[in-house]
C-alpha cells in the first residue's frame, strides 16, 4: 500500500473513533439528571394581575347642617323652602355664605343656611330644590346628581329667592315628595294658608295641609322642618309634619 492511502486511512479510521466517543459521551449524559440539558420552556402559571388599591373618599370638612342641626342625607335630598311674603320679616345680623356678618330677614337667613348646606354635600347624592309660596318651583324639577356644577347652580338659583305672597306648604311638599328623595328638608316660617280645601288658615286648613302630605308620602321619605320664628299652632304644625315621617323638628329663633 502506498504512502497516500495509508495517510487517508488513518485519517477515516480516526473520524470513525471520535464519532464513536462523542456518542458515548451524550449516552452518559442523557442519564444523569443533575446535567442541565435543553428543554421545554415551562409554562408560567396564570395570576390574576393584583388590582390597583381604590383611592378612598375622605370626607374632611364638616357634615351638611342647617342652623346648626346635622343633615342626614342617604342618596338623594330634596329642599323646600318658603318664600312666601312673611319671610321679609325679622331683620338680624347673621354670616353669609362667604363667612361675612350681614343683616337680613328670614329668608335671607335661610337662603345662607341653605348655601351652606348645598356646598357641603357629598357628590354620591342626588339632589333638588323648591321655593313656593302660594305656587311652588323647582331648580330641576326632578333630582340629580350634586356635582359641583349642579351645587353651585342650585346656589345661584337659591339667591334669587324673593319674599312674596302666601303660604302653600302642603302641595310644595308633595311636588317635594313625588320626585322620590329618601329625604325632604322644610324650611318654614308661617302657617299654611293657601293650596288646600281649607285654604284661609286656622286648624282645619293645618290639618288639610299635613293630612296632604301624609297622604302623599307612600314611600316613607323622611321629612325634617325647620320652623323659623316658629311658636304656638305653627311650632306644633311643624312637630307633627316631621313626626309623621320620622324626621327632626328643628326651632330656628
Amino acid at each position: 500500500m502506498r504512502r497516500e492511502e495509508r495517510d487517508a486511512l488513518s485519517i477515516v479510521l480516526a473520524l470513525i473513533a471520535l464519532a464513536a466517543f462523542c456518542a458515548l459521551c451524550l449516552a452518559a449524559a442523557a442519564d444523569d439528571p443533575t446535567l442541565d440539558l435543553p428543554v421545554q420552556r415551562p409554562t408560567r402559571p396564570t395570576v390574576a394581575p393584583t388590582p390597583p388599591p381604590q383611592p378612598q373618599h375622605h370626607d374632611d370638612g364638616p357634615p351638611p347642617a342647617i342652623y346648626g342641626a346635622e343633615i342626614r342625607a342617604e342618596d338623594s335630598i330634596a329642599f323646600v323652602i318658603d318664600e312666601s311674603g312673611s319671610m321679609a320679616y325679622g331683620q338680624h345680623d347673621y354670616t353669609d355664605a362667604e363667612g361675612n356678618v350681614a343683616r337680613g330677614n328670614r329668608l335671607d337667613r335661610a337662603k345662607a343656611e341653605l348655601l351652606r348646606c348645598l356646598a357641603s354635600l357629598p357628590e354620591s347624592i342626588t339632589l333638588d330644590v323648591l321655593a313656593y309660596d302660594c305656587s311652588t318651583s323647582a331648580w330641576q324639577g326632578r333630582l340629580v346628581p350634586a356635582t359641583p356644577a349642579a351645587r353651585a347652580s342650585a346656589g345661584a338659583w337659591v339667591l334669587q329667592l324673593r319674599p312674596g305672597g302666601g303660604t302653600g306648604t302642603g302641595p310644595a311638599v308633595v311636588q317635594a315628595i313625588h320626585e322620590g328623595p329618601r329625604l325632604v328638608v322644610l324650611l318654614t316660617d308661617g302657617s299654611p294658608n293657601c293650596g288646600a280645601p281649607w285654604p284661609y288658615g286656622g286648624p282645619a286648613t293645618d290639618e288639610s295641609h299635613r293630612s296632604m302630605i301624609r297622604a302623599a308620602n307612600t314611600r316613607g321619605a323622611r321629612i325634617d322642618v325647620f320652623g323659623i320664628g316658629a311658636t304656638g299652632s305653627l311650632e306644633q304644625w311643624c312637630r307633627n309634619v316631621a313626626g309623621d315621617s320620622g324626621g327632626q323638628y328643628v326651632c330656628v329663633p
